[in-house]
């Protein structure tokens, strides 16, 4: 018998009796206002089901639904005609709204199914795919990283909100659960010291993922919201800015934290960390640039004792003469590590896994990081600091000190401004010969021997300043 009647509370009962008391043999109950959604009835069970002309599809028992979940059904059915008139199929957008009881998630996912979507993992992949390819090095490491795609991440739990979740179901509030999670690790204590970094990166790094997704509609899939260009916002820029007005969370290194910091590098367990440390400590250089330095680029002076010729990773070359510190810490290197025979001042220690071809690439500029990180966490110098230091603070410390003081230097009778800092730190002085960067336009590396020497002394001073704190502490534990 066929029953055609809008669907409510009382149709439910009905359809309820019938199956209770057994006496439904093929009872199908037609929905008034949208007769593709239907209840097929048998004499021990019911169904709702999807009939049109060319399908009939189970879409679940009759019980897994109330009344209340009718209006929505009625949506899922509509959709499913329009699929169907598209030549797909029903059933996984079924399968899926009874996981999920959201038509637009059913509907995302159907299409991830169809290939006319796609998953959050798959996405990320294809976008570490492209930064591979289109970035430096350096900032793919870093992204899949911050993005819980590195092997054995840590973060990856914190991704749990958008795992396996279409793109275009994925909301800005899901991205800010992600990097509350991570944000939230350091108040457990897991990741004491380093959450808000973390936190701060990862929102970065799904700022530039979901452009490049809406700037690729024909790979990723059509209906993908921009979420997270405006609305996400990092940790510091939410909380911190707020509760440290006085904005000594911004501050880069003091001098006394340099000298602790050149002290400690004595106890790095990592030999050639040490010496990457220290000499990007010395020279206010990137540290990929020191990482992957090329022995050959040191090429000895007969004023200046030492020069290094250096490519960046904007690919701008300098030439920099180094202070005396540097230069012992480059031929220590040279020393130490001759027997690689690899043109990497700072070589790989050897080959990470039988199928390496190339034996001959530079440390990971993760390794000295890390010993960095170490610093950050347990009784380390650097445990509960407010600035949380990294590699990069090494640079932003010298990049502070020295752009105030510029001005006491002068190129052909020209005082220096603070954009003239950047011979230092980026400048592409535009000569293509190692004989030219080296040897033309004497007073520039004058000017540049000057202005690392006054670093290299500020540094050492630092170092004075923080053992004589020590002596003082001891003193007083004394007394």
């Amino acid at each position: 018998m066929i029953h055609t009647e809008p669907f409510d509370g009382n149709t439910l009962r009905k359809i309820g009796g019938q199956v209770t008391r057994g006496d439904a043999d093929g009872d199908v109950w037609k929905d008034y206002e949208c007769v593709s959604l239907q209840v097929r009835v048998g004499k021990t069970s019911a169904s709702w089901s999807y009939k049109t002309r060319d399908n009939q599809v189970k879409i679940a028992d009759f019980h897994a639904f109330s009344k209340d979940d009718v209006p929505v059904l009625r949506d899922l059915v509509l959709q499913a005609k329009k699929l169907e008139k598209e030549g797909r199929a029903v059933a996984p957008l079924f399968a899926e709204f009874v996981a999920s009881r959201s038509v637009p998630e059913a509907k995302a996912k159907a299409d991830v199914a169809d290939g006319l979507g796609m998953l959050w993992e798959q996405a990320r992949e294809l976008y570490l795919v492209w930064l591979k390819e289109n970035r430096s090095k350096d900032t793919y490491r870093t992204y899949r990283s911050a993005l819980g795609a590195a092997r054995k991440s840590t973060l990856a739990p914190c991704f749990a909100p958008i795992a396996g979740r279409p793109l275009v179901t994925i909301s800005t509030a899901d991205l800010a659960m992600v990097r509350n999670r991570i944000n939230n690790r350091g108040k457990s204590g897991e990741a004491k010291g380093r959450s808000i970094r973390q936190a701060d990166l990862t929102v970065a790094a799904l700022k530039s993922a979901w452009l490049h997704f809406v700037n690729e509609p024909e790979v990723f899939g059509l209906g993908i919201s921009n979420v997270a260009t405006e609305d996400l916002r990092k940790v510091r820029d939410r909380v911190e800015r707020v509760e440290s007005s006085s904005g000594a969370s911004e501050r880069g290194m003091n001098q006394c934290e340099l000298g602790m910091f050149f002290e400690e590098l004595g106890s790095v367990r990592n030999a050639m960390s040490r010496l990457v440390l220290s000499l990007q400590l010395l020279l206010g250089q990137r540290r990929l640039d020191v990482c992957s330095a090329i022995e050959e680029s040191f090429v000895d002076h007969p004023e200046y004792g030492m020069v290094w010729r250096l490519e960046d990773k904007t690919h701008a070359w300098r030439v920099l003469p180094l202070p005396p510190l540097a230069q012992e810490i480059v031929r220590k290197a040279r020393d130490d590590y001759r027997r690689h025979r690899s043109r990497y001042l700072f070589p790989k220690n050897r080959k990470q896994k039988k199928s390496d071809a190339n034996i001959d690439g530079h440390i990971s500029e993760r390794t000295p990081s890390k010993m960095m990180e170490l610093m950050r966490v347990g009784d380390g110098p650097f445990a509960g600091s407010l600035i949380d230091p990294s590699t990069h603070d090494l640079r932003k410390a010298f990049i502070t000190y020295l752009t105030p003081r510029i001005h006491n230097y002068s190129v052909g009778g020209r005082p220096l401004t603070k954009d003239d800092i950047q011979m230092i730190t980026h400048s592409d002085e535009g000569r293509e010969t190692t004989a030219s960067l080296v040897y033309d336009k004497n007073e520039y590396l004058d000017v540049k021997v000057a202005i690392l020497t006054e670093w290299q002394e500020y540094v050492v001073e630092g170092l004075g300043m923080w053992e004589e704190l020590k002596a003082s502490r001891l003193l007083k534990t004394a007394a």
